[in-house]
């Protein structure tokens, strides 16, 4: 909606009073393929698979033409030292490498969701010693 005001040649004031003239919005492109995406979210590229997402600044001229800023550092984290030896064993906390490892994850963590709190083997008569309240039972 700000981004219609500003195109309207509106004033478009913060909550504080201050005007607001131009926008900025973030996209995250990869430093190896140059691909663009809009999901600020991801955390490896879409297109080559590598963990090399930089966020840039995106900006849509007059004439519609679109462009990204340039970001020029790149991390080089983890090109200097080899990977460390796996240790195995359940609490284990290896590097993520790739996007499946991240879905492997999630899976694993969510088996202990499963459990239905509603279900039959909930209720009151399953506390109670299987004794069923009626109209005939007296109620202590």
């Amino acid at each position: 909606m700000q981004n219609v005001i500003l195109q309207m040649n509106m004033k478009l004031l913060t909550p504080d009073g201050m005007r607001i003239t131009n926008l900025r919005r973030w996209v995250l492109r990869c430093h190896a393929c140059q691909e663009v995406t809009r999901n600020t979210e991801r955390v490896f590229c879409p297109k080559c698979g590598n963990a090399s997402l930089n966020k840039v600044e995106h900006t849509v001229t007059a004439d519609g033409v679109e462009q990204f800023g340039v970001r020029r550092k790149h991390i080089l984290k983890g090109t200097r030292f080899a990977l460390p030896m796996p240790k195995g064993g359940r609490k284990e906390k290896a590097p993520i490498l790739r996007e499946d490892q991240l879905i492997g994850m999630r899976a694993r963590r969510n088996k202990d969701a499963d459990v239905d709190v509603f279900a039959a083997e909930y209720n009151e008569e399953s506390f109670a010693g299987g004794r069923a309240v009626g109209a005939g039972a007296a109620h202590l």
